[in-house]
């Protein structure tokens, strides 16, 4: 239930089958404008090279993190989304670094030397030699916090879309102790705590980032907006909702007043309200927000794009839970169709609904005088 940038949104499934939207920050880079002062880098690294380095990361059982086992397999699930965005990455830090490179000609060249040793380690995927050179930056200027934050920022970045947890959440917090009021490392750092399960560290990382966006924008800025959904996303975390759900209310006043109603954030703050009422058991108040994210997202992008899947199958859930298995049944049916246009049988989301979908059906047969034979004629 991460607010979601403009370039990246990530749907995270729990157990019960609920999807809730975690909106990242992810890698939190996605948060910046990528506009380039010099042509975007030629990167010499292909999907097959890309597939290959999650697959040895992967045989690194015995050193493996939980979150980081479960980060590789996913992206070995959607490998040519995630490398594409692993490519993206890679193109935004090699023109951040290219734009410090720009300004180190006239004034070090051995600051410029490492800086393109960097930009080509990167432009190979190089992340090991990439890293040695970064921590060698940090030491060719290490009185000045504000360029030593730079470098280890860009070292967290890096670690994580390595998926090394552990060297990000200590680069991240670093970055994050060095230069207190940048928000981006602020919010770096308490996406990684929360992606290690950290919540209670990741809400004091939001809760700086909020103070910090309140001073410069003021309210009712999307990214005042950003952080109340991120901390309602720890507290929901958290089993604390009501507290989630304070959260989320500011954050939906916030974006219609940005954005008007009809808008994906909007449609997103509402399916995240969905998401604290549900887990309440107040279905109707669930079922409301849900279906005003549903018709938006319906507006927005037609009947089959995975918002719409989502906010189907959270009706499902919600109307299964208010004892309407029947209607329940016709969302999950409809979530299913959809989802299958575009994932394969054996992906997790289509058999999460599936199981969503039977375990309902099997309900719905416990009632006497009940069928499921005309459960897929109408419906939304």
């Amino acid at each position: 239930m991460f607010k979601k940038s403009r370039s990246e949104k990530i749907i995270q499934w729990t157990l019960i089958g609920l999807l809730i939207p975690i909106l990242l920050l992810l890698g939190f880079y996605f948060l910046l404008d990528k506009k380039f002062l010099i042509e975007e880098p030629a990167i010499v690294f292909t999907l097959p090279q890309y597939k290959q380095k999650l697959e040895n990361r992967q045989k690194q059982e015995e050193n493996l993190l939980p979150a980081e086992r479960k980060a590789i397999q996913k992206k070995l699930l959607n490998l040519e989304q995630s490398y594409k965005r692993y490519i993206n990455n890679l193109s935004w830090y090699i023109g951040q670094l290219n734009q410090e490179l720009e300004g180190a000609r006239d004034e070090s060249s051995t600051i410029a030397m490492l800086l393109q040793g960097t930009v080509e380690a990167l432009q190979t995927a190089d992340d090991q030699q990439a890293d040695a050179l970064l921590a060698d930056l940090e030491q060719q200027n290490a009185n000045d916090k504000l360029w030593v934050g730079k470098m280890v920022f860009q070292r967290g970045s890096a670690a994580e879309d390595n998926i090394r947890y552990g060297d990000a959440l200590k680069h991240y917090q670093k970055a994050a102790a060095l230069v207190p009021n940048n928000v981006l490392y602020l919010r770096s750092a308490g996406k990684i705590n929360t992606v290690l399960g950290n919540y209670q560290q990741a809400i004091r990382y939001f809760e700086r980032a909020l103070a910090q966006d309140l001073k410069t924008h003021g309210e009712d800025h999307p990214e005042v907006a950003r952080e109340r959904n991120n901390l309602g996303a720890m507290w929901y975390a958290l089993h604390e909702y009501e507290k989630a759900i304070a959260y989320f209310e500011q954050a939906l006043a916030s974006d219609i007043k940005t954005y008007g109603e009809d808008h994906p954030d909007v449609a997103t703050d509402r399916n995240n309200l969905g998401t604290a009422w549900y887990a309440l058991g107040e279905y109707e108040k669930a079922i409301a927000y849900f279906e005003q994210a549903l018709a938006s997202d319906i507006k927005t992008y037609g009947e089959d794009h995975s918002d719409v899947v989502r906010e189907r199958n959270n009706l499902g859930l919600a109307w299964s839970g208010a004892g309407e298995h029947e209607k329940a049944i016709v969302y999950f049916e409809r979530a299913l169709a959809s989802l299958k246009k575009t994932s394969a049988a054996d992906h997790p989301h289509v058999q999460m609904i599936q199981k969503n979908l039977s375990s309902t059906r099997a309900k719905l047969k416990e009632i006497p005088g009940q069928s499921t034979q005309d459960s897929s004629a109408g419906g939304p």
